[in-house]
């Protein structure tokens, strides 16, 4: 199934949009202008809509299933479910009945917390919970919003679901805060080749990637990396912490901050760089769309998801390989206008 399909799915139609997530998360707020497009009308289900409360983790979900038990399913002919649907349709599906259910499944909770973020092990008694609400999600919507082809097939593989029902919608940056622009520099690297990264610094990432290339480039004083993002999570962070071409700006920066030190960024990186976790390779990084709608140079890691939108043809688009610091930092000098390292 492609968008188009979807879109006939809705068009014209009741539609219930449910998310635990903030209602201007950039995957909410996609999907959203996409069945304001299509449907007749539609209804929005999420924390900031809840009594003025702002919840965080598990409340979310708990108050966001509390919302839709108490509301009149009656009226609407689709039901849309945006980020981790595996917490909410075991909880309603009982009132899903003869709906058309949609739901995001832009991660898998068992794939994320047991081989991205390695939080539990596939041992885990949890871990088989975990997999099991996956799949009842899965199983139970008519129709599944993914990511990456990649992904696709991952799902498809791991939870028995037919490729048929599945529809990949890539990401797309907030052109109203991610555009191109100039800013001006601190005085400090007003001559420097500046390289930016943020992210949560998950493994997948390969934050410990860019800081060993940022440890190779060292002698390179006019190269500097700047990081944000929870740095103290990164491996072997106090070394890294003691390079003099490392500023670690912040643990977190709203968003037009972000944009601010991507438009005075010679380079960004996207990643992701960690070919130990499966995962990086079937996702496209979601900060990748903001760089490029910023007209920054990016550098990706070379993997299979990366490769179903960007080419080497692609402007501003650079590729090296996964877990590969020297590879990585000979990218950033050849961008720079060096020619080797020496």
């Amino acid at each position: 199934m492609n968008l188009s399909d979807l879109l006939k799915i809705t068009d014209g139609k009741t539609v219930l949009f449910i998310t635990p997530s903030d209602v201007d998360y950039i995957r909410n707020r996609q999907e959203i202008n996409i069945l304001q497009k299509s449907a007749q009308h539609l209804d929005i289900i999420a924390p900031k809509d809840i009594h003025g409360v702002s919840p965080t983790g598990i409340m979310r979900i708990l108050l966001i299933n509390l919302k839709v038990l108490a509301a009149n399913i009656k009226k609407y002919d689709v039901i849309f479910i945006g980020g981790v649907p595996q917490l909410i349709v075991p909880i309603i599906q009982f009132r899903l009945r003869k709906k058309v259910l949609i739901i995001d499944f832009f991660i898998s909770v068992y794939d994320t917390l047991v081989h991205d973020r390695q939080v539990l092990s596939p041992p885990n008694p949890l871990s088989p919970i975990l997999k099991m609400l996956d799949r009842k999600a899965l199983t139970e919507a008519d129709h599944v919003i993914v990511d990456t082809r990649e992904h696709a097939i991952y799902f498809s593989r791991m939870f028995g679901v037919d490729l048929d029902k599945m529809t990949v919608l890539y990401l797309e940056a907030d052109k109203q805060i991610y555009y191109p622009r100039n800013v001006a520099r601190p005085r400090d690297l007003r001559d420097k080749f500046v390289v930016f990264f943020f992210g949560a610094m998950n493994p997948l990432q390969g934050a410990e990637v860019i800081l060993e290339s940022a440890r190779i480039l060292e002698g390179y004083g006019n190269v500097i990396f700047i990081i944000v993002g929870p740095y103290e999570k990164i491996g072997n962070f106090e070394l890294y912490s003691k390079l003099k071409n490392v500023r670690f700006a912040a643990r977190w920066l709203p968003q037009a901050e972000i944009a601010d030190y991507i438009a005075m960024s010679d380079v960004c990186l996207a990643g992701h760089f960690n070919a130990a976790v499966e995962k990086a390779a079937r996702v496209i990084p979601g900060k990748a769309y903001s760089y490029l709608a910023m007209e920054r140079p990016v550098i990706f890691g070379d993997n299979p998801a990366n490769r179903e939108l960007f080419s080497t043809d692609t402007k501003n688009v650079h590729f090296v390989k996964m877990s590969d610091p020297a590879a990585l930092a000979d990218k950033i000098l050849e961008l720079a206008g060096v020619r080797e390292r020496g």
